[in-house]
């Protein structure tokens, strides 16, 4: 059965159910694919979510772990952001002499706890101590070029 077909036999369904109507069948059809679409991607976060903190990285005290679990998704590993992330998101070279000095420790620990101030980067904290976000600060110096 090709996709044409499945929507087909979907309106059909719908449209007996509906007592006939084909307006509501429509209307009916687009609620069932649109709850279908947002269990899909509530599924994926879950299963996203479930990875990360089953991995160990979220009670890890050590910077790389910390980094490499959850900060390189968009940093990178090495710092230096994908193209695509850096495009779109705005998603800064954290290998780079120049942002490394215009930073303070201080300041890195409070983008990393409170999010960046675009709100592109997600706040951390909660998900992550005191000591943890130290030990990613750590981290992130040791990328500088």
């Amino acid at each position: 059965m090709t996709g044409n077909d499945r929507l087909g036999q979907a309106k059909h369904n719908y449209t007996t159910h509906w007592d006939g109507h084909p307006g509501w069948a429509f209307i009916a059809l687009v609620i069932h694919l649109t709850r279908m679409r947002l269990l899909a991607a509530l599924a994926l976060v879950l299963a996203c979510v479930a990875i990360g903190c089953n991995s160990g990285a979220m009670t890890s005290k050590d910077g790389a772990v910390l980094f490499d679990k959850t900060c390189a998704q968009c940093h990178g590993r090495d710092g230096k952001a994908d193209p695509i992330w850096k495009a779109r998101l705005s998603v800064p070279d954290l290998s780079d002499p120049a942002l490394q000095g215009k930073l303070s420790d201080d300041q890195m620990m409070k983008i990393i706890q409170d999010g960046s101030e675009n709100r592109r980067m997600p706040p951390w904290r909660g998900a992550f101590n005191e000591e943890q976000v130290r030990a990613l600060v750590a981290h992130v110096r040791t990328l500088r070029k």
